[in-house]
């Protein structure tokens, strides 16, 4: 539906223009999702990637109905699923690199916890008056 008054009607979309369209948004965000990951921000890639599904249900309806249609954009199709490969291979590599840092901070708050007593009570404990304060 069209609300604005100002806009001019819609003309229906060719399936080639539009498997062009979906493939062409499909590319934007994965290409968003790629620099997101290259960042850290695994986060907003997410959010990113979910943004793609529903692209790729309308494409799966689009070639049900047009097959000729979704053909002509294979190959740009292909190179988006090598793409997305890639960028899970890269998250994996991502989340194992952080569950290893996780465990290393664990361990380091375990070692720290076990040797807060020992300096606690060093310090609560009255200190003896230094021999080169001559003041004492």
């Amino acid at each position: 539906m069209n609300f604005s008054r100002n806009a001019p009607p819609r003309r229906a979309e060719s399936p080639e223009a539009a498997a062009g369209r979906l493939v062409t948004s499909m590319e934007e965000i994965m290409g968003r999702e790629t620099a997101l990951l290259r960042a850290g921000h695994c986060v907003r890639a997410a959010a990113a990637s979910g943004r793609v599904a529903p692209l790729i249900s309308r494409l799966r309806e689009l070639n049900a109905d047009h097959p000729a249609a979704v053909a002509k954009v294979r190959l740009r199709v292909c190179a988006l699923l090598d793409l997305r490969r890639r960028n899970c291979a890269r998250l994996r590599e991502l989340r194992v690199r952080l569950v290893a840092e996780r465990s290393r901070i664990a361990e380091a708050g375990r070692r720290l916890q076990s040797l807060a007593p020992v300096y606690t009570g060093r310090i609560r404990t009255k200190l003896k008056p230094s021999r080169l304060n001559a003041s004492a």
